[in-house]
């Protein structure tokens, strides 16, 4: 399972929430054994389109006051969006909720957004959103994310 699967998945499983900001996904990494294939927000982007094992959406949480993704499931086939496509017109497991559809038609339009839209706090350290600011993790969610790790 990918890193970012098992955030995910144990997020939804433990705490009954949806998802997580993008760079508190991509920050993750830095608690990861194996830094070698380290990715930023294009790389995970990208790496949750293609993946054939979760579906993913991306919406925005009122609480963060950000975007986030989360697990796509039958839980939230309510939700209305669509499948993002590839430029080329390939479908991706990446679900774009029509809240979100102002950040592009296409997987690489979208990456690409989001990478403008948030490599800068990645690369600044500022992963987590705690009452609405950027900055690093707190320690119960660090500690969260090396658990997941294990």
């Amino acid at each position: 399972m990918k890193y970012w699967q098992k955030l995910l998945v144990n997020w939804r499983q433990k705490e009954k929430r949806d998802g997580f900001t993008i760079p508190y996904i991509v920050g993750s990494q830095k608690y990861l054994n194996n830094k070698n294939d380290i990715q930023d927000v294009t790389d995970l982007i990208f790496d949750i389109a293609g993946d054939n094992s979760d579906e993913v959406y991306i919406k925005y949480c009122v609480s963060t006051g950000d975007l986030i993704l989360g697990i796509y499931d039958a839980s939230k086939a309510h939700i209305p969006g669509k499948y993002l496509p590839f430029e080329d017109g390939t479908e991706s497991n990446l679900f774009l909720t029509d809240f979100s559809k102002d950040l592009g038609n296409t997987v690489e339009e979208v990456s690409a957004e989001l990478y403008e839209r948030y490599q800068k706090y990645i690369d600044a350290d500022e992963y987590s959103k705690n009452g609405r600011e950027r900055g690093d993790y707190e320690s119960h969610e660090s500690d969260f994310i090396k658990d997941c790790f294990r």
